[in-house]
């Protein structure tokens, strides 16, 4: 019981750190923007902070980003995590342009969307060199014995 806590308590990490490392992406496209390149509107900022979350959630939910099976294979969540970079950028640059905000720069979605890309792959770059400084921890003996069990059970099955 504790392995599935711990698993999900890795899920729930997982997600809040990337709706952090979004804001912290959009805040430097917002500040970046605004001293370099054009004057941005402050409440463009405001506004489409709950925009991006929505909209990044959204598209993790399509490719099953978050998903408990998704924790068992680090190669798994790579790769979700640059299909949902995809679809976020698809979706973000469409709801710019669905919403016809014509205050809204170009600048700001040109700076925004590489700062997103960075940023998650740096994270998840991060979290593969700390895995393997450190490949004897409680998770991955977790998540070996949780993936055991459940090869043991479908061969019961």
């Amino acid at each position: 019981m504790k392995k599935h806590y711990l698993l999900f308590i890795l899920l729930f990490t997982l997600a809040i750190s990337d709706i952090f490392l979004l804001n912290i992406s959009l805040f430097l496209g917002y500040y970046l923007t605004n001293k370099y390149l054009v004057d941005v509107n402050h409440l463009i900022y405001v506004n489409n902070i709950w925009s991006c979350t929505i909209i990044w959630l959204l598209c993790t939910g399509i490719v099953r980003l978050y998903r408990y099976t998704t924790m068992q294979n680090l190669h798994k969540i790579y790769k979700l995590t640059l299909r949902s970079l995809a679809l976020y950028g698809v979706s973000f640059s469409g709801y710019v342009l669905y919403t016809n905000e014509s205050t809204f720069p170009i600048e700001f979605l040109a700076s925004l969307l590489p700062i997103v890309g960075m940023l998650f792959v740096l994270s998840r770059f991060t979290a593969k060199a700390l895995r393997e400084l450190l490949p004897n921890t409680v998770v991955e003996g977790v998540i070996a014995k949780d993936l055991s069990t459940e090869n043991q059970v479908r061969a019961i099955a």
